[in-house]
């Protein structure tokens, strides 16, 4: 496995956020749909940050894509509740893991 980079240890954050924030949606509005997503996005990221490691391309891609999809999704939600987090919180994130990851993805990091 070669070192972590930018753009794993990038992945392998915004998962741990991810499926933390799913655990703290399930405690505080016993939200099983939360846990449930949380802990699939973040199991996610962080596997795609560990094969990144590897060297994968296409764990790359799959990150930004999962990135891009939960910004979407927190976006429209911010859009209607205007709540800082998750929803504005998971937006800047999901826009920071696509820059990186496609910063790298594109060769240019």
């Amino acid at each position: 496995m070669q070192s972590l980079d930018a753009a794993s240890w990038t992945l392998i954050g915004y998962g741990v956020f991810a499926a933390v924030g799913g655990l703290i949606g399930f405690l505080k509005a016993k939200s099983r749909a939360s846990l449930i997503a949380g802990a699939a996005a973040g199991g996610i990221s962080i596997a795609c940050g560990l094969q990144a490691a590897r060297g994968n391309p296409l764990a790359l891609a799959v990150g930004v894509v999962l990135a891009g999809m939960l910004g979407a999704r927190f976006l429209m939600t911010w859009t209607v509740k205007k709540r800082v987090m998750p929803d504005m919180a998971m937006v800047v994130l999901s826009l920071a893991v696509v820059a990186v990851v496609s910063w790298k993805l594109l060769g240019t990091g």
